[in-house]
């Protein structure tokens, strides 16, 4: 089975497309960071730029598309395929369906066909024509009578010559640049092998990395959930959070309760000492102004106040006399000797220090959950240590080290076979490479004797010669170029016999697999259901896995690996071996579960407030603060208000007024806040199992969907398709031999303006 997950895993490194790798950086809310995944060092460079050559790649894809315009034929290579795969016995239906599929298959093959043809007709054609040209010639024919007649069309002759030599020479030059690029590319390989070699023993060493971290990891973890299984800190925290959003305010408000209780006791005393100083200064006051109106009736009965002139002043001042008393009777102020008293008996009871205690009862609520769950921690303990038991025993169940040390010696011999190979390869590509300079030269050879025929006879012509009197570089120019014509009609079938050859083969690859590897329209053929086994819906799942079913295709296969995601998700090795499931929480958290039915936190005698701190509360609030009249107060300092020592008094009691009012408020807001405290200590002893649950179905996670997605990430690809198949040369090759045809008739006709004639044309005058 490991042998088949190897096999597939080196299809996908040998021909997954060649992009930067990269590795995205996750960050979900709410998972487990494992913190740093390492990730291998890979030597490959898996990128390749054709540089320069890409202009004439571009220009072979584009004469591709000229003759086969038609889309990659998806359908039809997927019924040849069936058709090849289930043979069975032959009746006439079957015999029509397939001679259907070839009409359509030689239908799509149309344009390579004509192009086929045509060098067919090429390579059978040329020889007969080189015969022929030769009998004729040698009969005095097609331009072998050594005689010219005068005409003025040479330069234009020279013109299309030397344009078709140019022509023929940019073909031979686009020949040896391909066929040198394949070399250079070839001779890289050994190098390109090694590092993706090196790379894949990276990769594997990556995988045992992986696994040991995975075990190690987990097992970590669950010594974490093991050692972190308090339910003090953990229950019992929620719980004092929950309970101290409304008990911590009743604590604070009752302590600060003990403040007012304080003030209020101070404002009493200086309310009842306020109203011994009015009734004592009200008294001396009255006194001291009854002397003195009757001092002053005594002076306004002076016969002087008789007299007409200060009778009148007299007489006001004598009305006015009434004015000298007081009209605030205070001994009518309530007494508040009761009220002060009581709070006396109040103050006596030391509330601060309740309080205190209910703080302290608070704060050991943590210690209380866990004291009373001792006994679940150990069982839930016990199930944990089961759980990490047996995912340590998964290093012994599954060799994964014995299982990566076989592949591992699988691809040395793999390596050491490939390396068997090199010297055969490397000769055979110097045979190949001898072979392609050899037609290059070929053509070369032709366009030397065109090239050096036309420069003499360029060189050596005279224009004031007759055509019998030539000299001899002329001349030689002349025999040079039709030397060029009959080695031309020597080699140019051999020519072309091996651009059609390779042109249908290349040219096929390119459309039927370069292309559609390019647009994911191969994986499709690949990924047709029940393509090579009628039973198979997929066929790797079912090579690998024996369960066809699975959703694992060769374009989800390619895709993953190009983007950089690990294996174990790439190749959905959860079903030969489903690590996710050894450590999911929910097959373990049932059994956990059942340790927590049992589970009673009792909170009954944690208290906040005692019977005697509540006692006090009450009796401050009987004390009869409220019922105290302050408004005889005000009606019998408000209309003296214009006198300086009132205003003191004024303010006093309007202070003690609001100080009361607060008080009061404070008492209901403390009420109401020590019922609801009660509600929310029930309350939580019924939700006390489910928050358990909460956190134990958090814990338990060692492994997050991150890690399988990053884990042993493939390695980067051997580009081979980039340089392979990307091969011009008969493109070049073709290019040249095409031209050498009207090569030939312009040398036949421009080579008579050269060579020395026996005859010419003689004019009479």
């Amino acid at each position: 089975m490991m042998l088949k997950v190897g096999l597939v895993l080196l299809l996908c490194w040998s021909f997954t497309c060649s992009e930067p790798q990269a590795i995205k950086q996750r960050s979900a809310s709410e998972t487990l960071d494992l913190g740093y995944v390492p990730s291998g060092v890979y030597e490959t460079v898996a990128y390749y730029e054709p540089g320069a050559i890409g202009i004439l790649f571009h220009m072979v894809h584009g004469f591709l598309h000229v003759v086969q315009p038609n889309p990659f034929p998806r359908e039809l290579i997927t019924k040849i395929a069936q058709e090849n795969f289930r043979a069975t016995e032959p009746d006439i239906k079957k015999v029509i369906a397939s001679l259907t599929l070839r009409s359509q298959a030689l239908q799509y093959e149309m344009g390579f066909m004509v192009c086929a043809v045509l060098g067919a007709l090429f390579v059978l054609l040329m020889p007969l024509a080189g015969l022929c040209f030769c009998v004729c010639r040698c009969c005095d024919n097609c331009g072998g009578e050594m005689h010219q007649r005068q005409r003025k069309n040479a330069d234009c002759k020279r013109t299309f010559l030397a344009s078709g030599l140019f022509a023929t020479s940019a073909g031979v030059v686009c020949a040896y640049s391909a066929n040198q690029n394949l070399t250079n590319q070839l001779k890289g390989v050994r190098r390109l092998v090694n590092s993706n070699m090196r790379d894949l023993q990276t990769f594997l060493n990556l995988c045992l990395l992986f696994f040991y971290l995975f075990f190690i990891s987990s097992t970590f973890l669950f010594n974490c959930c093991f050692h972190s299984i308090d339910i003090g800190p953990l229950l019992g925290g929620k719980i004092q959070e929950q309970l101290g959003k409304k008990a911590l305010p009743a604590l604070d408000a009752t302590l600060r309760m003990t403040s007012a209780i304080r003030e209020t006791k101070q404002a009493l005393e200086n309310v009842s000492v306020s109203i011994d100083v009015l009734k004592e200064g009200s008294s001396r006051l009255q006194v001291n102004l009854s002397r003195a109106r009757s001092g002053l009736e005594d002076t306004l009965s002076d016969p002087a106040c008789s007299v007409r002139e200060t009778a009148p002043v007299c007489g006001s001042i004598r009305d006015s006399l009434h004015q000298l008393n007081i009209d605030a009777d205070f001994s009518k102020l309530p007494d508040v000797s009761a009220q002060l008293a009581k709070v006396d008996d109040v103050l006596e009871t030391d509330l601060s220090s309740i309080v205190q205690k209910g703080y302290s009862s608070f704060n050991k609520t943590p210690a209380l959950v866990e004291e009373q769950t001792r006994n679940v921690v150990k069982g839930v303990e016990s199930h944990l240590d089961s759980i990490g038991t047996k995912i340590t025993g998964m290093t012994k169940k599954f060799p994964m080290q014995a299982i990566l040390a076989n592949f591992t010696m699988f691809i040395n011999h793999v390596h050491s076979s490939i390396e068997d190979f090199y010297p055969q390869m490397d000769q055979t590509d110097f045979y190949r490479w001898v072979c392609c300079i050899s037609l290059c030269c070929v053509v070369v050879l032709i366009l030397a004797f065109n090239f050096l025929g036309l420069l003499c006879g360029i060189c050596g012509h005279d224009k004031h010669a007759s055509p019998t009197t030539r000299g001899c570089i002329s001349n030689t120019g002349g025999n040079l170029i039709m030397a060029g014509v009959g080695f031309t009609f020597i080699f140019s079938w051999v020519l072309m016999a091996v651009v059609a050859s390779s042109f249908v083969v290349g040219g096929n690859v390119e459309k039927l697999v370069c292309e559609p590897f390019g647009t994911k329209e191969l994986f499709k053929v690949v990924d047709t259901p029940y393509l090579v086994n009628a039973a198979w819906r997929n066929f790797i799942p079912g090579f690998l896995y024996n369960n066809p079913d699975v959703d694992l295709t060769a374009e989800n296969l390619y895709s993953n690996c190009k983007e950089n995601r690990g294996l174990y998700s790439a190749l959905h090795l959860e079903n030969m071996f489903n690590i996710t499931a050894l450590v999911d929480s929910s097959m373990y958290a049932k059994d956990i579960s059942v340790n927590f039915e049992d589970v009673k936190v009792d909170l009954t005698s944690e208290v906040l407030l005692e019977d005697e701190g509540k006692q006090n509360l009450i009796s401050f609030t009987q004390t009869g603060i409220g019922d105290i009249k302050f408004q005889l107060y005000l009606a019998e300092v408000l209309p003296n208000n214009n006198l300086l020592p009132h205003r003191r008094t004024i303010m006093i009691m309007i202070m003690m007024m609001i100080l009361i009012i607060i008080i009061i408020i404070i008492i209901i807001i403390i009420t109401f806040t020590c019922i609801h405290l009660g509600d929310t200590f029930l309350q939580s002893n019924v939700h006390l199992i489910e928050n358990t649950m909460c956190s134990l179905h958090y814990r338990p996670r060692p492994l997050p969907g991150p890690f399988t997605l990053t884990a042993c990430v493939c390695p980067p690809p051997v580009p081979f398709f980039a340089f392979v198949f990307q091969n011009a040369f008969w493109f070049g090759l073709g290019w040249a031999a095409l031209f050498l045809i009207p090569n030939v008739v312009f040398s036949v006709r421009l080579a008579k303006f050269y060579r020395r004639m026996d005859t010419e044309d003689v004019y009479d005058e």
